[in-house]
């Protein structure tokens, strides 16, 4: 899976080469999660977490979501062959942590576990101070890493929890001293220079407050200094309870008190903590008098659940029996999902749009039922609205007043958000009711609304709800758009939509569009058909033409082929059958009479590109790393007709496969029908890491030198960078000792 692929599960972005994404248990708009991935070993990264949450509960978090394996240290009595998991390591005996460990070992060990320098280091010691329970580790580039000692050598990893609070052994030795509680390693150390007791803190953030043991403050006068955000204000509420609950004496600082002290008249910055004043050169008498003026902590009761939940039923004779209604009969109901599916090419979001237009424009569905004239929602995350979507709908004959583009979302007002199908269904109900009578909803793709991996079974279902719940709410049919997998003609129709079998499970009626062979001169003949229905009888469907229209500047069709070139569907005729089987006599007559291409560039560029657009310099460094010639690689992508477009000013140019319009059709082959084909990419981060390639024998160097020399030439010829070779030939140095 690439960088792309795992910032969608983590339901995040990526940029600069890091995934932004929300932290564990944060909200779905939240971004304060930063991970960066090891591009040698995709199982390993760094995390930062603005918020302040606890870094190993943050890898935590990642590894389960991205279903990465679980980080269980060996020790050296174990064998590395036994996997143990962590829960497992815990119900079989609990961790046996030693205190003797030496410091210096540990800061070698650290210094040569990463290329980062080391910024600082906090021992947690034992009551009496002469032993160390763990260590907490901080690198220049902000990652935090806990340390063990175990059986005789430093682990990174937590401490078992209940964990030890700092200065543990100045608490004991100074029963009388009264405490000060910050959020953090350095605002202990920063405040210990103005406060006259003991300052203490605990490790991994704002949500690990509970994790620790707090019992040495039993009885003890104590004071919070909460950081200046929302976890932070959480977390010492939290503690707050629990002292008080130990016989504590508990203040807290008020910090709207503390910011008509600061210099700026906005306020405490976000995220302000104690440090920060000492940093910014505060004058400590207002600091200390601060702590002095704090006051005692209202506690939210938590909210008391009923002792019993209870299950409500009704008799089946109490409920009112309703037929079902329909949009277009036996084909789009009421109040319910539709998947349409299909093959890239084959015309699926097409036949979407030409559906919107009749029912915009109370025309006549295929099979000569009428359509009651309703609104549409569209959402695409692919297609261009200006360019493809609302000339498409023009060509199909809309009425474009009835067709409303969800273009975005507003908060309180302000600048509007992209829409994402995963979060914002619940508000688009609101703008369903708002515009009323809205009749049917696409929703292209469709897996753009899980959240997490599509291929799961509970994550998909999960997802999938709130739009089974806007379908019912509004009493509208919603449509989602969605590929097949490759590689699945001729198996059972339903079991081939992409991802998990709940998008075919919890669909009540699942459309399969499949495309017949190219005839010169003509329309290919395509085929839609019900793979599914849980609300009549399946099989069946239409065949249809998609057909070139072309628009004038005005968005009314015209004649003129100069104007903006669209495309529309012509229906033909219906078709009777199970849809196996006109399936099976549409792709196997594609089969035999489409030569198959087997050309190896050509298949790369299928495999490179099948999920979307790449950067162009990309695929050339792919390409190169697999000696294929900067020139072989233009002839195969001009022979399947990849689109090269600009995406920016900065980005440069991306490479894409054809579009559904385009005539080409390329059915890959099966690899072993290429001898020398290897294994091309399923992602930019293998599972395993990958292995040193052998040294090249002559024979291969020559190879690689003729491919150097050949795409120098082409190059030249072309007047393009040849930086793209010294980035990737590893041999090239090989070839300069050769020569």
């Amino acid at each position: 899976m690439d960088i792309y692929g795992k910032a969608k599960l983590l339901g995040g972005k990526v940029s600069n080469g890091q995934i932004l994404c929300p932290g564990p248990n944060h909200s779905s708009k939240d971004k304060s999660l930063s991970i960066k991935f090891d591009e040698q070993n995709p199982n390993e990264f760094v995390v930062n977490s603005f918020a302040g949450d606890a870094p190993i509960e943050c890898k935590d978090y990642v590894r389960k979501t991205l279903g990465l394996p679980e980080f269980v240290p060996q020790s050296k009595h174990s064998n590395k062959k036994d996997k143990i998991t962590m829960s497992q390591q815990h119900s079989v005996a609990p961790i046996d942590i030693q205190t003797n460990g030496d410091i210096d070992e540990l800061l070698t060990k650290i210094e040569r576990s990463r290329s980062v320098p080391l910024n600082n280091y906090w021992s947690y010691r034992t009551t009496d101070g002469l032993g160390v329970s763990f260590v907490v580790a901080r690198w220049e580039d902000k990652e935090f890493r806990p340390y063990i000692y175990v059986d005789d050598k430093w682990i990174p990893k937590s401490h078992p929890t209940p964990r030890p609070i700092y200065n543990l052994d100045l608490i004991t030795k100074n029963p009388d001293k009264s405490i000060l509680v910050v959020e953090g390693e350095k605002c202990a150390d920063a405040a210990s220079e103005l406060f006259d007791g003991i300052v203490t803190t605990w490790s991994g953030g704002a949500n690990a407050v509970e994790m620790s043991d707090w019992t040495p403050l039993a009885q003890r006068k104590v004071c919070l200094w909460p950081d200046n955000d929302k976890p932070g204000k959480i977390a010492m509420n939290k503690l707050a309870a629990k002292l008080k609950s130990l016989g504590a004496i508990v203040s807290i600082i008020n910090l709207d008190i503390l910011a008509n002290r600061h210099p700026d008249e906005h306020g405490l910055p976000d995220k302000f903590d104690i440090a920060d004043a000492i940093e910014e050169k505060w004058d400590i008498s207002d600091l200390k008098q601060a702590i002095k003026e704090a006051s005692e902590p209202q506690i939210s009761k938590p909210q008391i659940e009923p002792m019993h939940n209870q299950i409500v039923t009704i008799s089946a004779d109490q409920i009112k029996q309703r037929t079902v209604d329909w949009v277009w009969p036996g084909y789009i109901p009421k109040a319910n999902l539709i998947i349409v599916a299909g093959k890239p090419g084959t015309g699926k979001t097409t036949v979407a749009l030409s559906l919107a237009a009749i029912i915009s424009s109370g025309g006549v569905f295929p099979d000569g039922n009428n359509a009651s004239t309703g609104n549409v929602l569209i959402w695409s995350g692919e297609d261009g609205v200006e360019d493809t979507i609302v000339p498409r709908l023009t060509a199909a004959g809309a009425d474009l007043k009835k067709v409303h583009m969800i273009q975005g979302k507003t908060i309180a007002g302000k600048k509007s958000k992209p829409f994402d199908p995963s979060t914002d269904m619940v508000n688009l109900i609101d703008a369903a009711k708002q515009i009323g009578n809205v009749s049917l909803l696409i929703l292209d793709s469709i897996v753009s609304v899980v959240q997490g991996d599509s291929h799961k079974n509970a994550e998909t279902r999960r997802s999938l709800q709130c739009v089974i719940d806007f379908a019912h709410v509004t009493n509208c049919a919603v449509i989602g758009i969605t590929h097949l997998t490759k590689g699945t003609a001729g198996q059972d129709p339903l079991e081939r939509v992409t991802g998990s079998l709940a998008f075919g499970a919890l669909a009540r009626i699942v459309l399969l569009t499949a495309k017949g062979p190219h005839t010169d001169g003509k329309n290919d003949e395509r085929l839609i058909t019900r793979a599914k229905s849980n609300l009549g009888p399946d099989g069946d469907g239409f065949y249809f033409e998609i057909e070139k229209a072309f628009l004038n500047l005005e968005g009314t069709t015209s004649s003129d082929t100069t104007g903006i070139s669209t495309s529309k569907v012509r229906w033909t005729k219906p078709v009777k059958g199970s849809a196996s089987d006109l399936l099976k006599g549409m792709e196997h007559s594609n089969t035999v009479n489409a030569p198959i291409k087997t050309n190896k560039v050509e298949v790369f560029l299928f495999e490179v590109l099948h999920k979307g657009p790449v950067l162009a310099a990309k695929v050339k460094r792919m390409a190169v790393e697999r000696n294929i010639s900067l020139k072989a690689l233009d002839k195969a992508a001009s022979n399947i007709e990849v689109i090269k477009k600009k995406i920016g000013f900065t980005e440069g140019w991306a490479w894409e496969l054809p579009s559904e319009d385009s005539d080409f059709s390329f059915e890959k082959p099966e690899l072993d029908q290429i001898s020398d084909h290897d294994e091309l990419i399923d992602s930019s981060y293998p599972s395993e890491p990958s292995q040193p390639s052998p040294p090249l024998v002559q024979s291969e160097i020559i190879y690689n030198i003729n491919n150097i020399k050949e795409d120098r030439e082409y190059l030249k010829e072309n007047n393009i960078c040849n930086s793209i070779l010294y980035e990737t030939h590893e041999d090239y140095q090989e070839y300069e000792e050769y020569e």
